[in-house]
């Protein structure tokens, strides 16, 4: 920190001379004034990033714990063979360097023994928790490709549960806080996501991947670097959004620390109550959130047991008395009219959403952990909502039957107790119909689209990445996974027995493998499920034919005509209400021939036997 105390600080008498990488940070000093807030500017040289290596050459005199928490080794170098494979002007791929400048940068700045303290440093002790461990810092931003800047003092904080174990990970998150206890603003302004304009935020988690990383160890039948693709979770919130709810929005930097490069991170929206409130609105006093453990994280737990509560008398209750339950769960009378009397519990459509994509994707680290349901207590909405969180662990070779999971107090438990429901089985099939039919946001080329989009923002990147952190665990023993996957085509991990100094090579093999075979198979293969399960029906839902082709949903022209195409009885509505009452009487028009639509209309269809 630059003050007259600091021996470190020099006063300023003449325009400093910089020549390698720099973090300057200055403040201003009168007599009887408060000192003025911190100004930090980061001087990036890229040269300096080639030949990375502090422990050997420190920079500017600066020293480097040699061991971290736990004896383990401190890793701080970029590896030399990638700076050799990639090199300038590479004629058949991107040199490294311009995977250094493919995507916008942060610079954090901490005060040297704040961060790198032996003993009291943040990251060298990344198990460490509690406020003893927050730190007042410095972020800055900006875009190589299209000049944004920003520069704002933060306080920070390490990130994560088992991820701060250095045995597990060496490269760790972090989290920052803007407020005005670090000399910062209380909210961040600026559009720091792609894919959204949202402008507000109060805390930002800056992930580092843990089991989706070349720098993750190998658990057996669960991860290992040689798989590691990156964008595994951020997909995993893409899709969400995709379904029409809401998650923590992302996008990807890289990350430089006191002026050390430190790899590809993602900035992400954490979900806690302000970021609820300001993005559902009211006072984030008013929302409760449970996640993970089945833990408080804000407000009160009181809604979220008396939903479970609910569900465990519905998992119980006859046929006709568990309709009756899954209709107060909503907050509705039996018929399905809405109960002015009876508060929502659960937002049964989004968590129908959040359910379908997390089988989907087969992800292991879920539902006893890794989530997070929220509710307005004093504006319910229509209930809780669900949101996905830290999903690394999926799309990937063991296509994960996760249909059955009922873990008590979970997500899990929830989705077990409803199925005792007509109700919701009918609702549930309803969902996987418009996600994972006729153009949905699961559908196989949709789903592709997601990914390789996230891949393309990346692929540049790796290098950097992998010049960082790719020797992470090179020469450690690698199991092959131990079962066979569903298709039975004896999916292994790819590669050797040993790992190989993880390359944008091996990257790219991963990232291929999720786009052209798990997205190929997963969703046959969630419907072969869900049907055993009764969770889809067997009777087919109407297709919708205008002028003799597939069509569901676009631009309907003057004189085209609509099919409905079923077995059975086709019954539509055209004002988007449902064809069917609750309790299954038919209530829409019965389909005798082609439509011709004079407006814009929802038209719904069902087709019973």
């Amino acid at each position: 920190v630059p003050a007259p105390a600091n021996p470190a600080a020099v006063l300023y008498a003449a325009p400093p001379l910089i020549s390698t990488t720099t973090t300057l940070r200055a403040a201003a000093y009168r007599d009887d004034y408060e000192p003025s807030s911190i100004a930090t500017y980061s001087y990036l040289f890229l040269d300096d990033v080639l030949d990375q290596d502090p422990l050997n050459d420190p920079l500017h005199g600066e020293t480097y714990p040699a061991l971290w928490q736990g004896g383990f080794a401190g890793d701080y170098e970029v590896d030399s063979r990638i700076v050799a494979q990639w090199p300038d002007a590479n004629p058949s791929d991107y040199s490294l360097r311009d995977g250094l400048l493919a995507i916008p940068t942060i610079s954090l700045v901490l005060d040297h023994d704040d961060l790198w303290n032996a003993s009291t440093g943040i990251y060298p002790n990344a198990t460490s928790q509690g406020d003893f461990w927050r730190r007042a810092g410095s972020i800055e931003y900006f875009d190589p490709n299209l000049g944004e800047t920003l520069q704002v003092n933060v306080g920070v904080q390490m990130q994560g549960s088992a991820s701060r174990d250095n045995n597990r990970l060496l490269k760790h998150s972090f989290r920052l806080i803007f407020s005005s206890e670090f000399d910062g603003p209380g909210r961040l302004e600026f559009p720091l996501f792609d894919n959204s304009d949202f402008a507000d935020i109060n805390t930002v988690s800056l992930k580092a991947s843990f089991t989706d990383s070349f720098a993750t160890r190998t658990v057996v039948d669960r991860y290992s670097p040689i798989d590691s693709t990156y964008p595994r979770d951020v997909w995993m919130r893409d899709s969400q959004i995709a379904t029409g709810n809401l998650a923590g929005d992302s996008t990807y930097v890289h990350l430089y620390i006191n002026g050390l490069y430190w790899g590809l991170y993602w900035p992400s929206e954490r979900v806690d109550d302000a970021y609820l409130a300001s993005h559902l609105g009211g006072d984030p006093a008013d929302w409760d959130v449970v996640r993970d453990f089945n833990e408080l994280f804000r407000g009160e737990r009181t809604a979220y047991d008396a939903m479970l509560d609910l569900s465990r008398d519905l998992a119980s209750a006859g046929a006709s008395q568990a309709d009756v339950l899954f209709q107060q769960l909503q907050g509705k009378s039996p018929d399905g009219s809405v109960d002015p009397l009876t508060e929502p519990l659960l937002d049964v459509d989004n968590f129908i959403d959040y359910v379908v994509l997390h089988l989907y994707a087969g992800v292991e680290d879920w539902p006893s952990h890794n989530w997070y349901a929220a509710r307005n207590r004093v504006d319910p909405g229509s209930g809780f909502q669900f949101f996905t969180w830290d999903q690394e662990i999926g799309l990937d070779q063991l296509y994960r039957d996760r249909t059955e999971v009922d873990n008590a107090d979970t997500p899990g438990e929830l989705l077990a107790n409803l199925q005792n429901s007509g109700e919701f089985r009918l609702r549930f099939a309803d969902r996987v119909q418009k996600l994972l039919f006729n153009d949905g946001p699961l559908t196989e080329q949709a789903n592709r689209d997601r990914w390789d989009a996230r891949a393309a923002q990346i692929e540049a990147a790796i290098i950097g990445e992998s010049a960082r952190w790719g020797d992470a665990r090179e020469g450690q023993f690698i199991t092959p996974y131990s079962t066979l996957g569903p298709l039975g085509d004896g999916a292994v991990s790819p590669g050797a027995q040993v790992v190989p100094l993880m390359t944008v090579d091996h990257w790219r093999d991963s990232v291929a493998y999720v786009r052209d075979s798990f997205f190929a198979n997963a969703g046959d293969l969630l419907i072969d499920r869900l049907l055993n399960d009764g969770l889809f029906g067997t009777v087919a839902a109407p297709n919708f034919v205008v002028n003799g082709l597939p069509q569901h949903g676009g631009v309907f022209a003057a004189g085209d005509n609509l099919e409905l195409q079923a077995t059975g009885t086709v019954y539509f509505t055209l004002d988007g209400s449902d064809p069917r009452s609750v309790g299954g009487t038919p209530v829409g028009i019965v389909a005798t021939g082609p439509l011709t639509l004079q407006t814009t209309t929802v038209v719904h269809a069902r087709s019973l036997l």
